[in-house]
C-alpha cells in the first residue's frame, strides 16, 4: 500500500490556508512532517492531533494523520479522517487513494475500488492507484481487470520492479482458476518475475515468486535454486522457505521437504499455504488423523469461504434426528471420493441431503445412506448443519485404519444410456478382456495426471484385450490414429450414470489419476491408476495397493516425468490379468 510520499498536496480553498494559520500551528505542522519522514509515527501523531485539536479542518493533518493510522493498524479512524478530507476536498485525488487504503485495510473491498477509481479518475497517472485496485479485484477473483490494472501501473512506471511482481501474482492466481489459461499465464508469469528481479535483483519475493512459477511449469530444480537465492537474501521470508519445501516435495526429498514447511511455520505461524502443504506432506506419508486436522487451514487460504451461516457448520457433534447437508469444494474425482461418508452420518440417525456437481446428480442418488441429492444451482430444501466433504474424514476422526472401504458403495444404472447403439460394442462378447482407457485427467492435470495416448501404444498391440476410450474432453482428438483399436464411448457419455454403466460392462479400467478412476474404484471394479513418481496425497507412497479402493492396483512412475516406465509395468501386468 501506498503512502503520501510524492503526493501532490491538496488545495487551501476549503480549508485554513497557510496564511492564516498561526505561526505556531505551522511549526507543529513543520515537526509533524519530520516526524513523519523519519518514521518517528507516534510523535507525529501527537503533533497532529494538536493541530487538529486548534484546526479541525485542517486538511494536512487530517490526511497524514490518517495516514499513521493507517500505519498503525487503526482504519476505521482513519477512513472517519479521510472521508472527512474528501467531502473537503472532492477534487483530491490523493485523498480518495488514501481512503480506499483505509477500505482495504478494513476488508471492504467494494467502497475499496470505487476510491481507487475515484483517484484514477481525477489522476489518471497515480500509478499507486492503478496497482491497488489491480490488488483489490485480485481478491475478488476478477483477474483480467486485475492484469489490465497492474499492466497500466507497469506502463506508467516501467522501472518499478513491484509493478511486475504483483501482475505476475496476479497471472499466478488467474492460472490457477483457469487451468486452460495456465500454460500461457505462466510463461508470462516468468517473465514478469524475471523482469523484477531485473530491475531489483536484491528483492528476495520475486526470486521465490519466480520459483513458484517454475514448479508450476515442471522445472523443478530450477525452481530450488531461485527459492534458495531468496532465501540467500532474506532468510526470514516465510514464504521462500514454504516454496522451497514445496519445490523440494516434488522431487521426492520429503524430510527436507518438511523442514522447509516447519522452518516458514516458525517465522509466520498463520502461513495457511505453509499448513495445507505440510498438511498434504503428512497424508501422502499416511499420517491420515494429523494431515486431515491441518487440512481444514485451508480455508484460510485466499479466495476460501466456509458456507455463509446460518445453519451453522457441523462440528462434530450428535447428528441424531438432523438435517446435514454435505457439498463438494473441489472436483468430480473428490466428491467420488468422499461421498462415501454419507452412509456413515446416515447411521448416526442423520438425514442426508448431498449438493453436488451437476453430472453426478443421478448416479449418486443411488449411493447409500444418501436421502436426496440436488444439483449444485438447485434451490436446497432446509437443513439443520452443513459440511464440505473433504472435511468428513476430519469431523469422522479417519486414520489410515479406519478408511471406510467398504464397496462397492456407487452402483451402475439398470437402464441403458440414451442411444444404447452407440454402446453396442460393450455387449458383444470373444475371448478377449474388455478394457477401459483413460490417459488425460484435463487442463488440471496436465502436467502430472496427463500424458499423450501414444504412450499406451505398447499396451493397445495386446491381442488378448479390447480396449475402449472412457475420456471427454479437449483431448479426444488423439483417438483419431487408434480408431482401429480403441472405441471410442466417452465422447458419448451425458454425464457420470452412463460412465458407470459402462465401466460395469468392463473387465479392467486403466487410468490415469481422474475422477473416472475414482468412480471404478467406488464401484468395486479393478482399476489400474497410472500416477506420477510425487502422486496427489491420496494415493500414499511406496504402495501398489489403496485403502480407499481395495480394487485399485497403482502403478508409479520409476522416476520424476518417466511416464513410459510407469506404462511398461501396465504392460508387463496385463498379459497376466487377460489370462486368467
Amino acid at each position: 500500500m501506498g503512502t503520501s510520499k510524492g503526493f501532490g498536496k491538496p488545495s487551501r480553498s476549503k480549508a485554513g490556508g497557510r496564511s492564516a494559520q498561526p505561526s505556531s500551528l505551522r511549526r507543529t505542522l513543520d515537526q509533524a512532517r519530520q516526524f513523519m519522514q523519519s518514521g518517528q509515527l507516534q510523535q507525529a501523531g501527537t503533533l497532529y492531533q494538536q493541530v487538529l485539536q486548534a484546526q479541525p479542518d485542517e486538511i494536512e493533518a487530517l490526511f497524514h494523520f490518517a495516514v499513521v493510522l493507517i500505519r498503525s493498524n487503526q482504519p476505521g479512524l482513519a477512513g472517519q479522517l479521510l472521508a472527512r478530507v474528501t467531502a473537503l476536498q472532492p477534487d483530491w485525488a490523493e485523498g480518495h487513494y488514501m481512503l480506499a487504503n483505509a477500505f482495504v485495510q478494513q476488508r471492504q473491498p467494494v467502497p475499496a475500488e470505487a476510491s481507487f477509481r475515484q483517484a484514477i479518475a481525477l489522476k489518471p497517472d497515480l500509478a499507486e492507484a492503478h496497482s491497488n485496485l489491480g490488488l483489490v479485484l485480485m481478491g475478488q477473483n476478477r483477474f483480467a481487470e486485475a492484469a489490465a490494472s497492474l499492466r497500466q501501473t507497469i506502463a506508467l512506471r516501467p522501472e518499478a520492479a513491484e509493478g511486475h511482481y504483483n501482475l505476475a501474482g496476479v497471472l499466478l492466481s488467474w492460472a490457477e482458476l483457469e487451468p486452460l489459461l495456465a500454460e500461457d499465464l505462466h510463461a508470462e508469469a516468468g517473465a514478469c518475475m524475471r523482469r523484477a528481479i531485473a530491475l531489483r535483483p536484491n528483492l528476495a519475493r520475486a526470486h521465490t515468486g519466480l520459483g513458484s512459477v517454475l514448479v508450476r511449469q515442471g522445472q523443478l530444480a530450477e525452481a530450488e535454486a531461485a527459492c534458495r537465492l531468496a532465501l540467500t537474501l532474506d532468510p526470514k521470508l516465510a514464504k521462500a522457505h514454504n516454496d522451497l519445501g514445496y519445490a523440494l516435495a516434488e522431487q521426492g526429498r520429503f524430510a527436507e521437504a518438511l523442514e522447509c514447511y516447519e522452518h516458514a511455520l516458525a517465522l509466520d505461524p498463520n502461513d495457511a499455504q505453509a499448513h495445507c502443504n505440510r498438511a498434504c506432506l503428512r497424508l501422502l506419508k499416511g499420517d491420515l488423523a494429523a494431515g486431515f486436522a491441518e487440512h481444514e487451514w485451508r480455508w484460510r487460504l485466499p479466495n476460501r469461504t466456509l458456507r455463509p451461516s446460518p445453519p451453522p457448520a457441523w462440528d462434530g457433534s450428535d447428528l441424531a434426528g438432523q438435517t446435514i447437508l454435505l457439498y463438494p469444494e473441489a472436483g468430480l474425482g473428490d466428491t467420488l471420493q468422499f461421498v462415501r461418508y454419507a452412509a456413515l452420518l446416515h447411521r448416526q440417525g442423520a438425514k442426508v441431503i448431498v449438493e453436488c456437481q451437476p453430472p453426478l446428480k443421478s448416479l449418486l442418488a443411488r449411493v447409500p445412506g444418501i436421502d436426496a441429492v440436488y444439483a449444485e444451482g438447485e434451490v436446497l430444501p432446509a437443513f439443520a448443519v452443513h459440511a464440505p466433504l473433504m472435511s468428513l474424514p476430519y469431523r469422522l476422526g479417519t486414520t489410515s485404519e479406519t478408511v471406510p472401504a467398504a464397496i462397492p458403495y456407487i452402483g451402475p444404472p439398470t437402464a441403458p444410456p440414451p442411444k444404447a447403439d452407440r454402446f453396442a460394442p460393450l455387449l458383444t462378447t470373444d475371448n478377449r478382456c474388455k478394457i477401459g482407457l483413460v490417459w488425460s485427467a484435463g487442463p488440471h492435470g496436465r502436467r502430472k495426471r496427463s500424458f499423450a495416448l501414444a504412450l499406451f501404444e505398447p499396451l493397445l498391440d495386446s491381442e488378448q484385450a479390447r480396449f475402449f476410450s472412457l475420456y471427454k474432453g479437449e483431448q479426444i482428438s488423439e483417438l483419431a490414429a487408434y480408431q482401429d483399436r480403441v472405441t471410442d464411448l466417452g465422447s458419448h457419455f451425458t454425464d457420470f450414470a452412463d460412465t458407470a454403466w459402462a465401466i460395469d460392462k468392463l473387465d479392467l479400467v486403466i487410468a490415469v489419476d481422474t475422477s473416472v478412476a475414482h468412480l471404478a474404484g467406488a464401484m468395486g471394479k479393478p482399476v489400474w491408476i497410472v500416477l506420477s513418481y510425487v502422486p496427489d496425497w491420496r494415493w500414499l507412497l511406496d504402495r501398489t495397493d489403496s485403502p480407499w479402493y481395495p480394487t485399485a492396483r497403482l502403478f508409479r512412475q520409476p522416476v520424476p516425468g518417466n511416464w513410459q516406465g510407469a506404462i511398461a509395468q501396465v504392460v508387463a501386468a496385463l498379459t497376466a490379468f487377460c489370462r486368467r
